[in-house]
């Protein structure tokens, strides 16, 4: 399902969404995290709270979530990547990045040009975003 990034500034960019339970959108402070690995600590950790995660790495989530970490709170709004897989390779995974995201109520916009994003992020400094399944909400946004 197409779903969008829309940030304060105006920029839209599109990807596919994997809703949260509720489907409602996630309006956060955007920032970016350049790591190729330990994408369960940032998502988890509490100086990331109410942000929306960018992973610039192209894939994430390959390795899954354990047991123990699925069961620790996410404390981002939401998480934009390039790719995740529903499979995962590690042999300690029980769960795919999806499925810990959902159960959270985490919404997850993928295969977006996040290298754009970070741009933009870069160049505006700290700004508000919003994800969401509507490809125009700049009238409806808090901004």
């Amino acid at each position: 399902m197409k779903g969008y990034l829309h940030l304060e500034n105006g920029e839209s960019f599109e990807g596919n969404i994997y809703e949260n339970s509720s489907g409602t959108p996630a309006e956060a402070e955007i920032v970016f995290h350049t790591g190729m690995t330990g994408y369960q600590d940032v998502i988890t950790d509490p100086s990331n709270k109410d942000q929306i995660i960018v992973f610039t790495y192209p894939l994430i989530g390959n390795c899954g979530i354990n047991e123990l970490e699925f069961n620790t709170k996410p404390q981002v709004a939401g998480v934009i990547l390039y790719e995740t897989k529903e499979t995962h390779s590690h042999y300690d995974g029980k769960y795919s990045l999806n499925q810990y995201l959902k159960y959270w109520n985490i919404p997850l916009l993928s295969h977006v040009d996040t290298r754009a994003v970070v741009k933009r992020i870069r160049d505006n400094k700290t700004e508000k975003a919003i994800i969401s399944k509507q490809p125009a909400l700049a009238k409806v946004l808090n901004f």
